[in-house]
């Protein structure tokens, strides 16, 4: 081995706290490495590329962590925060105008980005008196790239395997890849009142969200809109 094998770069570490669990954590900035990791995913414009890549950064630069028991708003709001770290605070958006619909360009402080928590928020969903499901938050490797909210089911796929556990009476099942099927079968059997409350698992999810202030250059319309999901942070 060379000399220059024994040279060692010393970089700097910041506390955080991961959204979901609370936990501490430690981030250290982007290596060049992970930069080239990051650009020649994107350039693929393949989402499960993007996601790998994203999640192997995580990994390089957060410690201690495990990113395959993250929740997507974990990845995302570690991902801002490394990016704020290791780029710069402020970034530039395109945010379109409320109004005339011309996008704006609008500089966003990174470090004020947060996870917005809804108290009303819990993975227990009780569908009758003898009916419970236990959520989970799906891996963003596994939520199709061309999901649809209009598509019935897909739908109805991301919410069967957004469930981890069914109790029904004194019965408690874990729900595997196997039961996929069988489980979108029950989601068909539930009345529309039901599904609704399984529905408000993923409507008050946590989100990586900051509200933006901006008046439009072209139509002087004050705007007040918000961001969510961290895609919405490097348009």
């Amino acid at each position: 081995m060379g000399q220059l094998s024994g040279i060692k770069i010393a970089a700097p570490q910041y506390d955080d706290i991961v959204p979901s669990t609370k936990t501490k954590v430690k981030l250290t900035p982007f290596r060049v490495g992970d930069e080239k990791v990051l650009l020649i995913a994107s350039q693929s414009k393949d989402t499960k590329q993007m996601v790998v890549a994203l999640k192997n950064v995580i990994k390089n630069c957060v410690e201690p962590i495990d990113c395959n028991k993250l929740a997507p708003f974990d990845l995302e709001y570690l991902f801002v925060k490394l990016r704020a770290l290791s780029v710069g605070e402020n970034t530039t958006v395109g945010i379109k105008c409320d109004s005339c619909e011309d996008v704006n360009r609008v500089e966003i402080d990174l470090s004020s980005v947060k996870v917005s928590e809804n108290k009303d928020h819990s993975n227990i969903v009780k569908i009758s008196d003898n009916l419970t499901f236990e959520m989970k938050y799906i891996d963003l490797e596994n939520i199709d790239p061309n999901f649809s909210a209009e598509d019935v089911e897909t739908v109805f796929d991301l919410v069967a395997r957004s469930i981890s556990k069914v109790y029904y009476g004194d019965d408690i099942i874990e729900i595997g890849e196997a039961d996929i099927k069988d489980m979108k079968g029950i989601l068909n059997d539930l009345s529309s009142k039901q599904f609704n409350i399984v529905q408000e698992f993923f409507n008050t999810a946590p989100k990586l969200r900051h509200n933006v202030d901006f008046k439009c250059k072209k139509c002087e319309k004050d705007n007040k809109q918000t961001l969510e999901g961290f895609a919405s942070f490097f348009t």
